[in-house]
């Protein structure tokens, strides 16, 4: 009889948690991200920042503290501490705290700077919400507040109610006393439920049916890869323009270009979605570096996909799974439309599921990606607001990358910003700049052209 991974873990946990209401179940996603852990000792765990600018002096920092000590007793995911315990992969209530740290930039260091050094240096003890207030000589009227949070403990949906959380508590001055005694031993309980929700719906995704349709999908056939960037080749789209890497950016692991387009009249999220990836895929098929390239097969490209499960309160978390896509024709819109649309049927199976199943079916793959792809619809997101003062967002290279290019778009009401990292470890800047023109221009196609793609903001970063 087949044992799923998730039936196994569940098992496990009910061994270690008997009698010991201080611990809670991870996800499925949570389980992945602390043995990603486990594995890359050394390595900074994968965190999600938001940047905020303020004319400077507008955020009160004890003010600030207290505000996030507020919200994380009002979530109990902020709250909790992740562990392993012989060695089952759990989550341990704490006591809500608040943590805001100002940086100063150093000599010669721009605000970026400092806050990719103070990321990079991220340790798992401690907090999973943390906020920093930098501050830099080049820009000494604004400061940049990061809010910072474990990945293993945020997905999309918690980002909106971080920011409209952080905005309340700040503005109402509420105490962290008050609000755990408002939320009290409720929001535990509906935390808990809410994780074993989304356990359940796992291990529902995690039947045969699911594994033999995810063993197909990886046992299709590679494709007939197309031609990558010729030798000393430049970006042909003529808005685009190479420029030169700067002498200071030899040293940092992560480059960036971004592209704003109008979105289109029609630009619902199940339409945008696969475009975004048909267009991803036609961006790294070629690139002579990636190992799709050379082992001869289609790229995979992750994205996060999911929410709240079926019932739960709309508690703060991670709810999510990486769904992988693979076509076997990039750029074609209509095929991949047709498999992302069959795939969603069996999104809930959880990663590392996959993964035994592709291997089970005769392939090699190891799990890793060739891409990442998130998208976010930031109108759903509530502004942060401090003091009065509306927070602009704004969007800044962050630490080394986890695969050797991730996309990010955010959708707004009439634009999409799409940006693109890449791991320069893993992807050289020439070969990087080549692929995000070949994703503008193959996303202008399954989208319509742009009046003018011309973005003075496309430059390596």
């Amino acid at each position: 009889m087949h044992i799923n991974i998730t039936e196994s873990y569940l098992a496990q946990y009910g061994g270690v948690a008997a009698g010991r209401p201080d611990l809670h179940p991870v996800t499925g996603a949570q389980r992945r991200f602390l043995t990603m852990r486990r594995l890359a000792v050394g390595t900074a765990p994968i965190v999600v920042p938001l940047y905020f600018e303020f004319p400077r002096g507008t955020v009160d920092p004890a003010r600030l503290e207290e505000a996030a000590a507020c919200l994380a007793a009002r979530h109990p995911a902020l709250r909790m501490r992740f562990d392993t315990d012989a060695p089952v992969p759990v989550q341990r209530l704490a006591e809500p705290e608040g943590h805001v740290r100002r940086l100063a930039a150093r000599a010669g260091e721009s605000t970026a700077d400092a806050l990719r050094r103070a990321l990079l240096a991220w340790v798992t003890e401690g907090p999973v919400l943390r906020l920093l207030l930098a501050t830099s000589d080049d820009r000494p009227d604004h400061e940049t507040l990061a809010v910072v949070v474990d990945h293993a403990a945020c997905d999309e949906q918690s980002l909106g109610l971080i920011t409209d959380g952080l905005t309340r508590a700040y503005r109402d001055r509420t105490s962290a006393r008050e609000a755990r005694a408002d939320a009290g031993r409720r929001a535990v309980e509906e935390y808990r439920d809410a994780v074993e929700r989304q356990l359940a719906a796992e291990r529902a995704a995690s039947e045969p049916r699911d594994l033999d349709y995810w063993a197909g999908r990886f046992a299709d056939p590679g494709p007939t890869v197309p031609a990558g960037p010729p030798e000393g080749a430049r970006p042909t789209g003529a808005s685009r323009p190479a420029a030169p890497v700067p002498a200071e950016t030899i040293d940092d692991p992560t480059g960036m270009v971004k592209h704003r387009r109008p979105l289109p009249a029609d630009g619902a999220r199940t339409g945008l979605f696969p475009a975004l990836l048909s267009a991803v895929a036609a961006a790294v098929a070629p690139l002579p570096s990636s190992v799709a390239k050379r082992q001869g097969r289609a790229p995979l490209i992750g994205y996060p996909w999911g929410g709240r499960p079926l019932g739960a309160a709309p508690v703060l978390g991670c709810f999510l799974n990486t769904v992988l896509f693979t076509t076997a024709a990039p750029g074609d819109l209509d095929e991949a439309c047709d498999r992302w649309w069959d795939d969603i049927d069996h999104a809930d199976t959880p990663v590392d599921e996959v993964v035994r199943a592709a291997r089970s079916g005769g392939s090699r793959w190891s799990g890793t990606v060739d891409a990442l792809l998130t998208l976010e619809d930031t109108t759903r997101r509530p502004p942060l607001e401090l003091g009065g003062v509306e927070g602009v967002e704004t969007h800044l290279r962050g630490p080394a990358l986890q695969s050797p290019v991730a996309v990010s778009v955010s959708q707004s009401r009439r634009e999409l910003l799409v940006r693109m990292g890449w791991n320069r470890h893993q992807l050289d800047d020439r070969e990087a700049r080549w692929a995000f023109d070949t994703l503008c221009t193959t996303l202008d196609g399954h989208l319509g052209p742009t009046p003018d793609r011309t973005d003075p903001t496309a430059s390596l970063r």
